[in-house]
């Protein structure tokens, strides 16, 4: 019975770890490109050296 319980444990926190996704805070900048057919598509960019790691979230 305690292995039972240890692989589940064991289990649980490995789907936790990898469920994880690292967070970064990051100062962004939109960039608009022509699609060529008279629109236009905009993202996001990071601006360089502004991006911060704040560990694991959710």
């Amino acid at each position: 019975m305690k292995k039972y319980i240890f692989k589940i444990t064991v289990l649980l926190l490995l789907v936790s770890f990898y469920s994880c996704e690292e967070e970064s805070d990051c100062e962004t900048r939109e960039r608009c490109y022509s699609d060529g057919n008279g629109g236009q598509t905009c993202i996001d960019e990071p601006v360089p050296g502004t991006c911060f790691d704040s560990g694991f979230g959710f």
